[in-house]
């Protein structure tokens, strides 16, 4: 029977029979048959062959339902304890087809909705977070043994990046000691590395409590020699070289996370209790700062060698972008009766992707070191200066930029780390440091006196005082 419905529900011979597929879709969910299948599932013995076959059906079945039907994903998180199953069962130390199969559908099913995530993260009976970070923790120290389990390592990594998503599941992350594996995976090099490192990415983005913890957790030791170029080791032995650049990429964007979220910190203080006389975030921030002004001011001129690599990139895509004659760029991209708007979003979609998004994320790091140290700063205009570029307006133009696109739909997602607003406004303060117009800093500072003391105590020359937060920085430094 399973079988039947496996194949009745195919995509390709739905597509062939849409009108009777569509009867049986419907039958399924109204006649309780999502509940019933799961409620199958968990009877079924795996110790015995045909019972295997059932569960592939099933498992096949659920694929199939939320393939041709995608508003169904929510609905058998819903409706059944399939979540709880596929956890219960990626958790199975021994891996086999079964567990691929079911680390597949896990992330596909919380890919498909905020609601999944959610579901995954409230599940109390078998702590949905604990349990799949005790999946992944097999893996901290073991390989893949063959390509099928090495995609499986990957979904449990991508399934878990899309649980983090949710401010409410990085909290949970954190309290189940999530970043400790994540930087224990990246130090041990083997099969957890590479999810990890993605994964912490998403663990730190808005989430100040958890850019914090990274760092008391000593996670800067284990950054920054990637961030370098260094301590790689195996992790990319057979490594394309575009795919050992979107690791550098994401390592970079961590590292960008922890320099702008720990700066947009809740007007209240936060943190969680003082240290040495500062509030908690501020020791943080000074680690990281430290980590930068350390080794000769090394770490700024990477900084700088990326800028440069990115805004080539990005001013090689712009000239295509408006380049009418480039057919192979634009190509099967326009659609008609496209809005002007829709056609602004294309666009910048297509500057993300060819660098821009990276070259925000690096200007963050300029802007982050340029007003928090007046050794980063002389750094900065001297490497700058070493090649070719005079000033640093072209830094600061891209943190405008990188402030305007940072809409108020983001306030959700940035919950954690001090809302959109305060990332936006954070960012435009970097910029008219970085900048050389009187009238942008004039205009700052108005706006400055309407909405508090946000940026006070910055430390970049003018009224705030130089040096800001430096003081404290060598010693913090030696720990980070």
């Amino acid at each position: 029977m399973l079988g039947c419905l496996a194949e009745m529900t195919d995509p390709d011979v739905v597509l062939e029979a849409e009108k009777e597929a569509g009867t049986l879709l419907d039958a399924l969910v109204e006649k309780n048959g999502l509940e019933l299948v799961v409620q199958n599932l968990k009877r079924l013995d795996e110790s015995r062959e045909e019972d295997v076959r059932g569960v592939n059906y099933t498992l096949q079945l659920i694929e199939n339902l939320v393939t041709v039907r995608p508003s169904l994903a929510p609905l058998i998180c819903e409706k059944t304890s399939f979540l709880r199953v596929l956890l219960t069962r990626v958790k199975a130390k021994r891996f086999d087809d079964v567990k691929a199969y079911c680390a597949e559908l896990l992330s596909i099913l919380l890919a498909a909705d905020t609601e999944n995530q959610r579901r995954l993260g409230q599940l109390a009976d078998i702590n949905g977070m604990d349990t799949l970070l005790q999946a992944i923790a097999y893996y901290r120290r073991r390989d893949a043994s063959c390509p099928e389990e090495k995609e499986c390592i990957e979904n449990l990594f991508d399934a878990l990046c899309s649980c983090l998503l949710l401010p409410e599941n990085q909290a949970r992350f954190r309290q189940s000691e999530g970043l400790d594996l994540l930087l224990r995976c990246i130090r041990e090099k083997k099969g957890g590395f590479l999810g990890a490192l993605k994964a912490l990415d998403s663990a730190c983005l808005n989430s100040v409590p958890n850019c914090e913890k990274l760092i008391e957790l000593g996670g800067l030791k284990t950054l920054f020699p990637l961030y370098m170029g260094r301590g790689w080791g195996v992790a990319l032995k057979g490594k394309r070289p575009g795919e050992r650049e979107a690791l550098t990429e994401q390592v970079v964007s961590l590292i960008a996370s922890l320099s702008l979220h720990l700066m947009v910190f809740a007007e209240d203080g936060g943190g969680e209790g003082g240290k040495e006389g500062l509030r908690k975030h501020e020791v943080e921030e000074a680690r990281l700062l430290g980590k930068f002004v350390e080794g000769g001011g090394e770490k700024v001129d990477r900084a700088v060698e990326l800028f440069i690599k990115y805004q080539e990139k990005v001013r090689r895509a712009r000239l295509r972008l408006n380049d009418e004659g480039a057919g192979d760029w634009e190509e099967g991209l326009g659609e008609q009766g496209e809005t002007a708007e829709e056609k602004g979003e294309r666009r910048m979609a297509r500057l993300m992707d060819a660098g821009l998004f990276m070259l925000q994320r690096v200007a963050v790091i300029l802007g982050f070191v340029y007003s928090r140290s007046l050794e980063g700063q002389g750094r900065l205009r001297k490497r700058m200066k070493m090649e070719g570029r005079e000033g640093l307006e072209e830094v600061g133009d891209v943190l405008r930029e990188y402030a305007l696109s940072i809409g108020e739909e983001a306030e959700g997602a940035a919950a954690e780390g001090g809302g959109a607003v305060k990332q936006r406004r954070r960012l435009r303060y970097w910029a008219a440091h970085l900048g050389s117009a009187d009238g942008e800093r004039r205009e700052w500072e108005g706006e400055r006196g309407e909405h508090g003391e946000e940026g006070a105590g910055e430390g970049v020359g003018g009224d705030e005082g130089e040096g800001g937060n430096e003081v404290g920085v060598e010693e913090l430094a030696v720990e980070a």
